[in-house]
């Protein structure tokens, strides 16, 4: 049985209300491939929503925070 999965199908599998959970080192191996199709199935079906989404380290644009 092959357990990979292609992006898309692994963000299929998150269901409504779910935590999601990632880690990297900063932003470097951060799953952006991930996120980007998270975020196009929620905009493309509206689901899944209502997500907690924990990650180790505090990442996104400091250049807005300067």
């Amino acid at each position: 049985m092959n357990k990979v999965l292609d992006v898309e199908a692994a963000v299929g599998l998150i269901p409504d209300d779910a935590t999601v959970a990632w880690t990297t080192a900063g932003l470097a191996g951060f799953a952006e491939d991930v996120a980007a199709a998270l975020e196009a199935l929620f905009l493309k079906t509206g689901t899944p929503r209502h997500l907690t989404v924990a990650h180790s380290c505090g990442c996104g644009d400091v250049s807005a925070r300067a």
